[in-house]
Formats: C-alpha cells, structure tokens, sequence
C-alpha cells in the first residue's frame, strides 16, 4: 500500500492496473485517522484487487502479436 499525502482536503484510495493499493490524503491527516479510513474501506480494496488481477490474467491469455503479424 503506498500513501500519498498532499494539499488536498479529501482522502481516497484507488487500486492501480497493476494491482497496488494507493491512498491519497490530506497532509495533516494523522496516520491513524488513514488507517482506519483504509480498514473501513476493506472490502471495496479486496473487490477491486481481486477484479484487477482477473484483468491481468485474462490479459495474459491473449496472444500477443508482434511486429510481422505472427505471435510473439
């Protein structure tokens, strides 16, 4: 999990397509007030991390194609 703080007045969490767990929120939030933000949210992050990792694998199976036009 990677924490952002920054001028803002908001806290939010995003799950990247790489299936990392971002929190943006305010500079003077104290710490605890963003873990408990984060534990509060838990079940949105293991939904989400969980649909992240079905994109990546269904990806995965997708043949890649290179530059000629034959599978790479």
């Amino acid at each position: 999990m990677k924490i952002i703080k920054s001028k803002r007045k908001t806290i939010s969490i995003e799950v990247s397509s790489d299936a990392e767990v971002i929190v943006r929120a305010p500079k003077r939030m104290p710490d605890g007030a963003i873990q408990a933000f984060v534990e509060s949210q838990q079940d949105f992050i293991e939904k989400n991390l969980r649909k992240m990792k079905m994109r990546k694998a269904a990806l995965e199976q997708i043949p890649r194609i290179s530059e000629e036009g034959r599978e790479a």
